[in-house]
């Protein structure tokens, strides 16, 4: 998803780690943690990425609200016309 919108992706690294006060993903086997690697859900994804990026929304997480509110704007305008 990072890529397609463009933003550095979250290393494989801070999915699993993420800056240390997140879920704690240790007790995760080797298989377990390669697949969320790899198929990490967008929920999960979006709440490590704030966590690794202080609490911010940048990246996937704050280009997927950006979107909402643009579309809803959008729309309303649109209603207006």
């Amino acid at each position: 998803m990072a890529e397609f919108l463009e933003t550095t992706p979250l290393t494989a690294e801070q999915i699993l780690t993420g800056a240390g006060d997140g879920a704690d993903l240790s007790a995760l086997g080797p298989e377990l943690r390669d697949e969320l690697v790899a198929n990490t859900p967008l929920w999960f994804y979006v709440l490590r990425e704030a966590e690794v990026r202080e609490g911010r929304l940048i990246g996937v997480g704050g280009r997927i609200v950006a979107e909402v509110f643009h579309t809803a704007a959008s729309r309303r305008a649109a209603t207006r016309s």
